[in-house]
């Protein structure tokens, strides 16, 4: 306590001094005190503080595994569908879920750049938004995804939607848990919704039997642009408030 006061009365005076505090009550510094110790001494490191403080590549590789996990629990509980027979379709399914993990890290060490480095540029907008489009070019590619077998007729897919917004939210999630202060720039948070509707894509596709265009396109490829929508609206609440 006596620190904190040591260090309430240093701030009083720092900013008490007619160069630095003029027009500043007591109880105006009280109060700034007060919002300073909340995030500072005044507050237990939690469980986000501590990995937050792990190294830049422990901390991709933590989350990316992360994303992983979410992908296989979500698809050990809903069950894998039984028409993945036949060399060629398991290499065909095995080169494409390969190329969806590597974009997904690609996406989760984007997000979790250091905010030292240098500013990406333009560009990044450019990967972000391909990343988003991948599940929807991937969607109207049938062959990646014939099995051989007649494909069952599931509906328009809002089963598999609601099911991909649970993985893609828990997957956007854990990127958010290792990310380092407040994630402000809009691409950091449009690479969580990435990394989130490609993982939750790779499930569906290991889950669901279905083959038809609009069913793929509606329950299986939407989730990252629907997640996308939601980092918008976001972005667009943070600016009307600030």
């Amino acid at each position: 306590m006596d620190d904190l006061t040591t260090t309430r009365d240093a701030l009083k005076s720092e900013l008490g001094a007619p160069e630095a505090g003029a027009g500043l009550g007591s109880r105006d510094l009280d109060a700034l005190f007060a919002r300073v110790a909340a995030d500072t001494v005044d507050r237990a490191p939690n469980v986000r503080d501590k990995v937050r403080e792990l190294r830049s590549r422990s901390r991709v590789a933590l989350a990316a595994t992360g994303a992983l996990v979410v992908g296989v629990v979500m698809l050990l509980l809903t069950g894998l569908h039984a028409e993945l027979g036949g060399s060629q379709v398991v290499v065909r399914y095995a080169v494409a879920m390969t190329g969806i993990a590597a974009v997904v890290a690609l996406m989760v060490a984007l997000s979790l750049r250091g905010l030292h480095r240098r500013p990406l540029g333009p560009w990044v907008w450019v990967v972000v938004g391909a990343a988003l489009l991948l599940p929807v070019v991937l969607a109207v590619t049938p062959w990646v995804w014939d099995t051989g077998h007649p494909a069952p007729y599931v509906g328009v897919g809002v089963p598999c939607l609601a099911l991909g917004l649970v993985t893609g939210g828990l997957t956007g999630a854990v990127v958010w848990l290792f990310q380092r202060g407040a994630p402000r720039a809009p691409w950091r948070l449009l690479t969580a919704a990435a990394a989130g509707g490609l993982t939750a894509f790779a499930m569906l596709q290991l889950h669901c039997p279905a083959r038809d265009a609009t069913h793929l396109l509606v329950g299986h490829a939407s989730v990252g642009l629907l997640l996308a929508a939601v980092v918008g609206l976001v972005v667009w609440l943070r600016a009307r408030r600030g």
